[in-house]
């Protein structure tokens, strides 16, 4: 009666497939597609880790073939990294390279600061406007939008917010009339958000003018003495 031995020195090779490298989204479900092949086992044992912790084990996994780990409600949070680790059955192990993603489902909210108040009326072209921006994360960009140029659009850009910090910007050059303003932010991953109303406000540069009329006194008016 003989006997039969197998040697296998060789580790299984893996090939990371979905989410790719530093995939961004803003959904807590995520699929972790791999592809584990061996040179000998036609079944793999392969685990998920994220972020460093093991998360989730499939001990059927079929040589050659795509398999997927389903993950809900993952946390959010920028930079996160996923790996997987295959073992065949000679106990060879093989974990692949790490990938990123990251993930923020929260958008960020855009707000008013102090300055100017609702209806402010001022006699300069030369205003200081505060507003900020609150993330779970980070804000991307803060944006000041007016229609005093004769369009809506983003009148003054702020590329690097901090978080909940007041920005003040002063905008000079406004013309005359009555203007509306607001605020609007976004963050890394594109949440955005406006103010929830607009704030208006008027220049006025104008000085009033008096104009005195004068009118002649009728003869009634006038009165005449007369010395004794």
């Amino acid at each position: 009666l003989n006997r039969t031995l197998t040697i296998d020195l060789a580790h299984p090779e893996i090939s990371l497939q979905d989410p790719e490298p530093f995939y961004n989204t803003t959904s807590q479900d995520i699929n972790f597609t791999f592809r584990a092949t061996d040179n000998m086992a036609a079944v793999l044992s392969c685990s998920l880790y994220i972020n460093g912790s093991f998360s989730a084990v499939n001990s059927s996994v079929i040589n050659g073939s795509l398999t997927t780990f389903e993950k809900t409600g993952l946390s959010e949070g920028l930079s996160q990294n996923w790996t997987i680790n295959c073992t065949d059955y000679a106990g060879n192990s093989y974990q692949a390279p790490e990938r990123h993603f990251s993930i923020d489902a929260t958008p960020p909210i855009a707000s008013f600061g102090n300055m100017p108040i609702d209806n402010y009326n001022y006699s300069s072209r030369s205003l200081l406007f505060e507003l900020y921006c609150t993330d779970n994360i980070a804000p991307h960009t803060l944006e000041l939008w007016a229609d005093w140029t004769g369009s809506w659009h983003a009148n003054q850009t702020n590329s690097s917010p901090v978080n909940n910090s007041v920005w003040s910007v002063l905008v000079e050059g406004i013309p005359e009339g009555t203007w509306s303003w607001g605020a609007y932010c976004n963050d890394t991953l594109g949440n955005s958000d406006w103010t929830d109303v607009n704030r208006t406000l008027t220049i006025d540069i104008t000085k009033p003018q008096i104009c005195l009329l004068y009118t002649s006194p009728s003869p009634r008016d006038r009165t005449r003495s007369r010395m004794p």
